[in-house]
């Protein structure tokens, strides 16, 4: 799992940086209105790192999402390569 902060209606959905907090900031391009902007972050975290899901946080800047083949060690890794 992959704790985040979202803001939403940036130019494009990107990883930011990491935050103090550890929450890995993230860019989403929709808005948060009718689940848009979860849509569009699963979409870019599965484009990413394969079969995910929101495990918390509909409705909240900060959300975990599960990522089911990737474990945290690897999962921190890859982020990091990314950011």
């Amino acid at each position: 799992m992959v704790e985040l902060y979202v803001t939403t209606g940036a130019r494009k959905t990107a990883l930011l940086t990491v935050r103090e907090d550890g929450r890995v900031k993230v860019a989403v391009a929709a808005q948060p209105e009718d689940g848009r902007a979860n849509k569009e972050l699963l979409g870019f975290f599965k484009a990413k790192y394969g079969e995910c899901a929101l495990f918390l946080g509909q409705k909240s800047r900060k959300k975990t999402v599960y990522i089911k083949k990737t474990g945290p060690t690897e999962l921190a890794r890859q982020i990091a390569s990314n950011i």
